[in-house]
């Protein structure tokens, strides 16, 4: 049973909040403003929307496969699935997905609807994709990091995606890939005497 909707906004809100200065940056190399059709590749609630307009300046699509969260966003929303994107080729030149390849299947054909699906010389912004495997957690079972990692693999996540996404990148196609990992702080919910890291990465890729 899905969360109610103010839960999920909730949800979406944090997450948008937690990388916002990040995304900032990132959007910026992105030369964002300079992009005239832009996909927002599992927007859930959508609360990252606003912020994708007012830098392009223009239109943004979003694309959701769960019509319960879509429903919750506002502007031009699209149900679909990013294994068969329902956009003709080269509809977009810059696509930006948040925390989306964590749950991306089969990625290989994902990434190469993405691909279609952008415009000689459009860039993928994919941004927060963990890797739980690369976390660190002081003393040993003080933040629940393995029990979570192995929910969301129960889930469908593929919890170790950040050291993955950048070679199935360049495996589809893509060129000019880079890579990144966001600045990061010891997790707030951390107590006295614990450490709990989990590292986020970015990736930048162009379709040339």
């Amino acid at each position: 049973m899905s969360p109610p909707a103010e839960k999920l906004r909730e949800i979406y809100r944090r997450q948008d909040a937690w990388f916002a200065a990040e995304r900032s940056r990132l959007l910026r190399r992105a030369r964002i403003a300079d992009r005239h059709s832009v996909l927002d590749l599992g927007t859930g609630t959508g609360e990252t929307l606003p912020e994708l307009r007012r830098r392009a300046g223009w239109p943004v699509v979003a694309l959701d496969r769960d019509l319960s969260v879509l429903r919750l966003a506002e502007g031009a929303r699209v149900l679909g699935r990013a294994e068969r994107l329902p956009f003709a080729d080269g509809a977009f030149d810059l696509a930006f997905a948040q925390m989306f390849f964590l749950w991306a299947r089969p990625l290989d054909a994902v990434l190469a609807e993405v691909r279609r699906v952008l415009s000689p010389g459009g860039q993928l912004l994919a941004a927060a994709e963990p890797d739980y495997g690369g976390a660190v957690e002081h003393p040993g079972g003080c933040g629940g990091i393995e029990k979570l990692a192995a929910e969301l693999a129960a889930e469908g996540a593929d919890v170790r995606i950040g050291r993955k996404l950048g070679a199935a990148l360049a495996t589809a196609g893509f060129e000019s890939v880079e890579c990144g990992t966001h600045p990061a702080r010891p997790l707030e919910s951390a107590g006295p005497g614990q450490f709990l890291f989990l590292p986020y990465f970015s990736f930048l890729a162009a379709r040339l």
